[in-house]
């Protein structure tokens, strides 16, 4: 009976172990939508910071008559004109990230900040 008693309770620990680390490593992220919009001429941005260990989805909006690439944090992507796409980005490491903007001859940049 004592054996018994003390199989079970070894089950209920290592059962508590392993709940409590697997809650601890699927907490969900936070995401921020972040507003872009391209023009020949300027890149505007909702906001231009966010805080660690969130992901950003920035939602591009192309409003010029040609295409243009959006590049931040290494990863690029095109948007065709008067068209939207989607960039979505994880950022675990605090500071400036710069954004560039091409297109038709124009670049634009600027920084994104992560805090």
């Amino acid at each position: 009976m004592l054996r018994l008693a003390l199989s079970v309770a070894a089950l209920v620990l290592v059962v508590a172990a392993v709940a409590g680390s697997a809650s601890a490593t699927t907490q969900p992220s936070t995401i921020v939508g972040v507003d872009v919009g391209l023009t020949r001429n300027a890149v505007t941005l909702s906001s231009k910071q966010a805080e660690r260990g969130q992901y950003v989805q920035f939602r591009v909006r192309n409003m010029s008559t040609v295409r243009r690439t959006f590049s931040l944090a290494g990863k690029t992507i095109a948007v065709p004109a008067h068209r939207n796409r989607l960039l979505v980005i994880f950022f675990d490491a605090r500071g400036g990230y710069r954004y560039v903007s091409r297109g038709a001859g124009t670049t634009v940049h600027g920084t994104f900040r992560i805090f």
